[in-house]
């Protein structure tokens, strides 16, 4: 009589031994190290970015508080507050003789070259954020 049950070789034991003792963990151990690796650089890179969205904004305060130096310099000005002044006898009595436009114009140009962070041009608005006169 035939036996039922299958005969499995030497071959084939040893073969499934070696699958399940050391190709299978080797598999499992690459994938996790993979995921892990993943995750790392994922941290690096939003760390990186993180740092360079910092400088970036050093930068840009630094180069913002430079110019609102520049404007504010500007606004306190007494020849600019007494040309920019809407009353008529502000802009004709005063120390710096009867002043108009084209005088403060040209004063906003001789400011843009002795300025030592050269502004390329002086735009000046009135209250209602209207445009009043602007350097070259």
């Amino acid at each position: 009589m035939p036996s039922t049950k299958s005969r499995v070789g030497i071959e084939r034991k040893i073969l499934s031994t070696i699958l399940w003792v050391c190709i299978l963990p080797i598999a499992v151990i690459i994938i996790m190290g993979y995921i892990v690796a993943r995750g790392g650089q994922s941290a690096a890179v939003q760390q990186t970015l993180l740092n360079s969205a910092r400088k970036t904004a050093e930068g840009i305060h630094i180069e913002a508080s430079a110019r609102l130096a520049v404007v504010q310099n500007l606004a306190n000005d007494p020849y600019v507050i007494h040309s920019l002044s809407p009353h008529e006898a502000d802009r004709s009595g005063n120390a710096f003789g009867p002043l108009n436009d084209g005088m403060l114009i040209q004063w906003l140009d001789r400011f843009q070259q002795v300025d030592h962070n050269d502004p390329e041009y002086i735009a000046v608005y009135d209250k209602n954020k209207m445009l009043k006169l602007a350097s070259r």
